[in-house]
């Protein structure tokens, strides 16, 4: 059954005389249901302000409380985003810059499964991400930075990207969960390194603390002999 359409003036009714939302100003109100519309105001921010036994407004709420919580909410978006724009930024030069050190300036590295922990339970999630960047390739790009495989100046570099692969805003996300597994297959390699550098240093330290223990238990031994010389 459709529902039924409400004017702005009958919306504000209806919060009013059967929801007790209290309205001081009813222009500010049709302004802001006109600017935001009703499901994005009211749908969305409403639950803190409701009384869910009766499904009306806890006493005292007004419209322009809601108001101010969505717009609270929209500057905390902004926020958000920019700062996870510098981390995905940050994110993509790191996976780039980890992944050409290890595999070399050869953009197609990025093809090749074997270059991602791609052991059995990875396998789809490689695959996946192979695919997206295959796709990547065969659009065409608004980025002066992107060299694709088909064709462009590469300075002597066939691949992707000279550096990077193509992430943009929210790609990331997606292929957040196929990189950990090269992150995973660096990680792993990273710890079998500091591992062993521990190890040698820990073999040195007591290397070091036994033959300090040596000089110190022989010490008196040494005092003894130099008095007797000296005598």
């Amino acid at each position: 059954m459709a529902k039924e359409f409400y004017t702005y003036q009958q919306q504000l009714d209806k919060l009013e005389k059967e929801k007790d939302l209290l309205i001081q100003d009813r222009v500010y109100a049709e302004n802001k249901l006109k600017e935001i519309s009703y499901y994005s105001l009211i749908g969305g921010y409403k639950q803190p302000f409701k009384h869910l036994p009766s499904g009306k407004y806890l006493r005292g709420v007004t419209f322009e409380e809601i108001v101010n919580l969505y717009y609270f909410d929209e500057e905390m978006r902004s926020l958000f985003l920019k700062y996870i724009l510098h981390v995905e930024r940050e994110i993509k030069s790191l996976l780039s810059y980890h992944f050409c050190e290890k595999y070399g300036n050869d953009q197609i590295q990025y093809l090749n499964a074997n270059n991602y922990n791609n052991i059995p339970k990875n396998t789809l999630g490689v695959n996946r991400l192979v695919t997206c960047l295959q796709k990547t390739i065969s659009l065409l790009s608004n980025y002066p930075y992107i060299v694709h495989l088909d064709g462009g100046d590469t300075g002597g570099e066939s691949g992707i990207t000279r550096g990077e692969p193509e992430f943009e805003t929210g790609n990331l996300e997606d292929w957040k969960s196929e990189f950990k597994s090269f992150l995973g297959k660096l990680t792993a390699q990273e710890r079998d390194s500091e591992e062993k550098r521990d190890d040698s240093i820990s073999k040195r330290e007591n290397r070091e603390s036994t033959g300090s223990r040596s000089n110190t238990e022989r010490e008196p031994e040494i005092k003894r002999r130099n008095l007797g010389r000296s005598r």
